[in-house]
């Protein structure tokens, strides 16, 4: 998350996906939720809208409320494929 925000070092948005996925990958919940909204928004990666959804239902099944709001919102919006 430090090089998403420039908290301490140079702001880059690629190293700060690379490492927030490794943690999303290894089962952490908020690192998950971060990853959709990454995914989702084209940021530091393509936009990947399917994968996002993933990521925030991967999150969400486990409790994370805005993580099950973020996919609220995506089907809502019709922002996947049926």
């Amino acid at each position: 998350v430090m090089f998403v925000t420039a908290n301490g070092v140079e702001k880059d948005m690629s190293k700060g996906f690379h490492w927030i996925q490794k943690a999303a990958e290894m089962g952490h919940v908020e690192a998950q939720n971060c990853l959709g909204t990454m995914l989702r928004n084209g940021l530091g990666v393509e936009i990947q809208k399917e994968e996002a959804a993933r990521w925030f239902e991967k999150a969400g099944d486990v409790g994370h409320a805005e993580a099950q709001f973020n996919l609220g919102e995506m089907l809502w919006d019709a922002e996947l494929p049926q």
